[in-house]
């Protein structure tokens, strides 16, 4: 009976350990896409510029618009 509940007390320990380190994976991929996605807003900033007021953005968006 005791080997029995030091087995059962190590596969409990074990799953604990797997959920820990799959919840320090999803955190962690998590971060890497919030990372990914700021990057790409930089990038995305520095291609078309930073616009500063109202004037700015009706120009570009209408440089963007094509015509048919």
């Amino acid at each position: 009976m005791r080997q029995n509940y030091r087995n059962r007390m190590s596969e409990i320990e074990e799953q604990r350990r797997i959920n820990v380190q799959d919840q320090i994976l999803k955190k962690e991929a998590a971060r890497q896409e919030k990372l990914r996605q700021q990057d790409n807003y930089t990038r995305e900033i520095m291609y078309h510029g930073l616009w500063q007021n109202e004037l700015k953005v009706d120009k570009m968006l209408s440089s963007y618009q094509k015509t048919k």
